[in-house]
């Protein structure tokens, strides 16, 4: 392993750690509201892997059971569902290349296209797999990819451009 790839192996290290703890310390889905529908998924979701990137092109790896909770009426993993699973992992990918003044509020959804390809059953483990594909200072796009960790068969993909809601700095 080359000097370059040492130092990204523990810059990416570092930020998964960092993730796993910011996920973990905050209330982010509010205990106390027992109708906040990703409660029970976040709740069983481990974030795998995180990588920063070599040119703001940072990913992030989800992995979760599909849960009852999320099903339609013929048993499968229900669209609407897996658009909010998207729209979640996909924003937190931003995290990977946050810093003052650089996308800190994760900004908020332009639009998110889904693509839908397989079914996902109850109790099958999917992975969800997000990079940046382009990121500016105003707007960016993340892709996500969510697929059965037991086959490697792709569920659905999405493309999910965002725009930048930090509070803008006056220039001196």
């Amino acid at each position: 392993m080359s000097d370059l790839e040492t130092k990204q192996a523990k810059r990416d290290a570092a930020l998964l750690k960092r993730m796993r703890s910011h996920l973990q310390s905050k209330d982010l889905i509010s205990r106390h509201d027992p109708n906040q529908y990703l409660q029970r998924w976040f709740a069983e979701t481990t974030l795998v892997s995180a990588s920063s990137g070599q040119n703001s092109d940072g990913s992030l790896d989800w992995r979760f059971p599909v849960q009852k909770e999320y099903l339609n009426f013929v048993h499968q993993l229900a669209g609407g569902a897996q658009a909010a699973l998207h729209d979640v992992c996909t924003g937190w990918t931003l995290f990977t290349v946050a810093k003052p003044g650089y996308w800190e509020s994760f900004g908020s959804s332009r639009t998110l296209n889904m693509s839908y390809l397989k079914i996902a059953k109850e109790g099958e483990i999917l992975r969800l797999r997000t990079k940046i594909v382009s990121i500016g200072s105003r707007v960016a796009m993340i892709r996500g990819e969510l697929s059965r960790e037991s086959d490697g068969q792709l569920i659905s993909t999405s493309e999910h451009h965002m725009h930048n809601n930090d509070v803008s700095r006056p220039k001196l």
